[in-house]
C-alpha cells in the first residue's frame, strides 16, 4: 500500500468563538436512523418499528420504501424497497415511489441522487453466481453498469458535476476507492468512498496499522489521514466548504464529530443540551446544518443539528 501522509494531531480544545447548534428531534416512531440532508435541511433516514424499516424525509414517512439513503434539493428520496423478500433499488417523488431496474438480478439499492441523476448498486448474474456492481440511472428506470473489471462493489455518492465515487473489490483483493467521470475511472487507493463534494474532494476511511482512519482523498493526490483523538475514525460527508463530518473513537466510546480547518471537534461539546449522546454525524450541508444519529433513554434517534 503506498504510503500515506499522516497529518499529526491531537484533538482540539474548543474555542469559545466556536458556533455551537441546537438539536432537533426529527420525532420518527420507533428506533431511527438518519442518511442524507439537502440544501433545506430536509433529513431523510429510516426507521425501525412493527418488526420492519420504514424510509422517512422531512419527519414524513415514505410510502412502500423500506430505507431512504440520499435526498436531494427537490425533495427526491432514494433507497430500497422491499418485495417479496427482494430489496429493490426505488425511488420518491412527488409522493410517489417507483421501483428501478437492476442489472438482471434481484438485488439493488440506490444510495445518493443528484439533479435527477440516481447511483448505487445492482445486483448483476454471471452462470450460477450473483455480484453487487457499481451504476447509475441516469435518467429514467434502467440501470447501467459504471465499468466491466472483475469483482464487486457499489457507488456511494455523486455530485453536481456527475462525478461518481465508491467502493470496489478486484477480483481477488480488498476494497479499493474508485472516482468515475465522464466514462473514465480514477483508482485513488485502498480504502471505502463515503461522499464527493462539488469541488471533487472525496472522503471516506482507510485501513492503517491502526485500525480505519477518516481520510481525504483530492484526485491523484496522496491521500490525506485526518486527525483523529483516540482510536479509528470514519467519516461519512464533506459539504462543499470543505466541512467534513463523521465519527470517531475516543477513551468515552464513539462520538460524533466535525473536521473543520484541519481540527477535529466533539459535536456532543457544542450542543446546548446535555441528554443526547450524538454518536455519529451522517450528513452535513452548505448551511451547516447536520444530520445525526444520538442515544437519548436507550433508543437511537434521527437528529437535525443547526448552527446558532
Amino acid at each position: 500500500m503506498k504510503a500515506l501522509v499522516i497529518l499529526v494531531a491531537i484533538l482540539m480544545i474548543v474555542s469559545p468563538a466556536m458556533a455551537g447548534y441546537e438539536v432537533v428531534d426529527l420525532g420518527i416512531v420507533g428506533q431511527s436512523f438518519s442518511t442524507d440532508i439537502n440544501c433545506q435541511g430536509e433529513v431523510c433516514g429510516f426507521s425501525y418499528f412493527g418488526k420492519t424499516n420504514h424510509a422517512f424525509t422531512d419527519g414524513v414517512m415514505v410510502p412502500r420504501m423500506a430505507e431512504a439513503y440520499g435526498i436531494d434539493d427537490c425533495g427526491t428520496v432514494v433507497g430500497s424497497t422491499l418485495i417479496r423478500y427482494q430489496v429493490r433499488p426505488s425511488v420518491c417523488y412527488s409522493g410517489k415511489t417507483f421501483l428501478l431496474q437492476t442489472l438482471g438480478g434481484e438485488f439493488g439499492c440506490a444510495r445518493a441522487i443528484s439533479k435527477g441523476v440516481i447511483v448505487g448498486q445492482a445486483e448483476k448474474r454471471f452462470g450460477s453466481n450473483a455480484f453487487s456492481r457499481p451504476c447509475w440511472w441516469p435518467s429514467g428506470k434502467k440501470a447501467f453498469e459504471l465499468f466491466t473489471n472483475p469483482g464487486m462493489g457499489w457507488a456511494e455518492a455523486i455530485n453536481s458535476r456527475r462525478q461518481i465515487v465508491g467502493t470496489f473489490f478486484p477480483e481477488g483483493q480488498g476494497p479499493s476507492v474508485f472516482l468515475w467521470q465522464r466514462g473514465r475511472v480514477i483508482w485513488l487507493g485502498p480504502g471505502y468512498a463515503s461522499a464527493i463534494n462539488d469541488r471533487g474532494a472525496v472522503v471516506g476511511y482507510s485501513p492503517t496499522e491502526n485500525g480505519f482512519q477518516a481520510t481525504l482523498w483530492r484526485q491523484r493526490n496522496t491521500p490525506l489521514i485526518l486527525p483523529s483523538p483516540d482510536g479509528q475514525s470514519w467519516t461519512n460527508d464533506i459539504n462543499n466548504l470543505g466541512e467534513i463530518v463523521g465519527l470517531a473513537q475516543t477513551s468515552q466510546g464513539y462520538r460524533a464529530v466535525i473536521w473543520q480547518n484541519g481540527q477535529i471537534t466533539d459535536l456532543n461539546e457544542l450542543v446546548e443540551s446535555g441528554d443526547w449522546l450524538i454518536f455519529s454525524a451522517q450528513a452535513i450541508n452548505d448551511r451547516g446544518q447536520i444530520a445525526c444519529r444520538g442515544y437519548k433513554e436507550g433508543q437511537t434517534h434521527a437528529l437535525l443539528l443547526n448552527p446558532q
